[in-house]
């Protein structure tokens, strides 16, 4: 799923029932998706190694849904948030015991606020 919906500024359906749960790479799926704003909660991460500027500059998403995900065996999350103005989802109870890379993962979110934990 790299850059799937990168550039489409303008797309925001409802993909929530995809099953992406044989997916291992999600670099930035939604990166520059401007417009992006919708509920993954059910999307099963499970098999996800990479999340690395997934929501860059996906300004408008808020983050419905992140905090039921299970990214317990992700390993990159560089910059995963970085720009994502709205994103304020509280995901302080992510599994992150196999994070190697977070490098400016909130840098720019202007709106996160939640507290983070290694649990």
């Amino acid at each position: 799923m790299r850059y799937m919906f990168k550039c489409c500024r303008d797309f925001d359906q409802d993909i929530s029932a995809w099953d992406i749960s044989r997916v291992l790479d999600m670099e930035g799926l939604f990166k520059y998706a401007s417009s992006f704003n919708r509920d993954l909660g059910n999307w099963n991460v499970s098999m996800v190694r990479n999340m690395s500027y997934t929501f860059q500059h996906a300004l408008r998403f808020c983050g419905w849904g992140l905090r039921d995900w299970n990214v317990g065996e992700v390993e990159e999350m560089e910059r995963m948030f970085a720009n994502a103005k709205s994103f304020n989802e509280d995901i302080g109870t992510w599994n992150t015991e196999s994070l190697e890379n977070m490098s400016r993962m909130f840098c720019g979110a202007e709106a996160a606020r939640m507290p983070l934990t290694n649990r």
